[in-house]
């Protein structure tokens, strides 16, 4: 192994993975960050404006009152929403982690309360669906924010959001 290449890994792991994406955007602005299928149809973002949904997303979690130290926690199938929420809670020094789809109710909760969620990122209703019930079960969490909400008719929550309106 080179000193270059052990001077690039001790670099990388000195700096959070918000810090590489911002580095990312200024240096690469023109390629692309990722593709991603939405209803049937790639869509591609270039670093930049990764960068600016990461940031304003984190703005959003702000309003939210998430502060550094707490926790989020995300159920759903991966999708460039669930990224961008890792990211942007990344960002303000939260501790994000993930649920599996499969779990089962009981679970959903044992591991929303242990994990002491403030906000729990839902990829859509069916997973809506499995925390909505539990929600004021869990004191720390106070927002439930669905990514996609499509399928989602007469559902009210003072905790649920909607990731659009955030």
């Amino acid at each position: 192994m080179t000193m270059a290449m052990r001077l690039d890994r001790e670099t990388l792991r000195g700096k959070t993975a918000p810090q590489l994406l911002l580095e990312r955007a200024s240096t690469a602005p023109d390629e692309i960050a990722f593709r991603s299928k939405y209803r049937g149809l790639y869509r591609e973002r270039r670093w930049p404006a990764f960068a600016d949904l990461v940031a304003r997303t984190a703005k959003a979690f702000e309003t939210l009152g998430l502060c550094a130290g707490e926790r989020v926690a995300i159920m759903g199938d991966v999708c460039e929403e669930w990224v961008i929420c890792d990211l942007a809670a990344q960002s303000m020094g939260a501790i994000v982690y993930g649920i599996y789809p499969t779990a089962s109710a009981a679970e959903v909760e044992y591991q929303t309360r242990d994990g002491g969620a403030s906000i729990f990122i839902a990829g859509d209703q069916e997973y809506v669906d499995k925390i909505l019930p539990l929600a004021d079960r869990v004191p720390a969490l106070r927002a439930i924010i669905a990514i996609d909400n499509s399928a989602m008719f007469d559902y009210a929550h003072p905790k649920l959001k909607s990731f659009a309106d955030l």
